[in-house]
């Protein structure tokens, strides 16, 4: 499914069919905050958030450098995709280094790391 988002020109109908509305971000933005007061709401926003864009999945992992652990939360994702990430191939993926290194609240994407880089590399090609 492609994403459907799209700039809007001058004169242009600002809303097409499929095109995103203004409440469907509203009820991102409610899950948001739902999901920030009540944590057992985090699957409920990242089932949301791949509708809204036309994505496959929307995910979060959650680093803990001082102790090493990891958490994932992947509500579409297979349980044995993210068993095989967290016992083998983390550590093949390129930006992991640059995530734990991130500053608090900065987002990490795969331009930090290059996106050749990033396609040449083990974990992209044979995970």
């Amino acid at each position: 499914m492609p994403p459907r988002w799209r700039t809007v020109e001058a004169g242009e109908a600002r809303c097409q069919e499929g095109d995103i509305v203004e409440t469907e971000v509203h009820d991102v933005i409610e899950r948001i905050y739902a999901a920030g007061s009540e944590r057992t709401r985090w699957n409920d926003l990242f089932e949301a958030i791949p509708e809204l864009s036309g994505g496959e999945a929307a995910n979060m992992l959650v680093a803990r450098p001082k102790t090493a652990a990891m958490t994932v939360l992947s509500p579409r994702t297979d349980a044995t995709f993210v068993d095989a990430f967290f016992t083998e191939w983390w550590s093949h993926d390129p930006t992991h280094a640059r995530t734990l290194s991130a500053p608090v609240g900065q987002g990490v994407t795969r331009a930090d790391t290059g996106r050749e880089s990033f396609l040449k590399s083990r974990f992209h090609n044979e995970l």
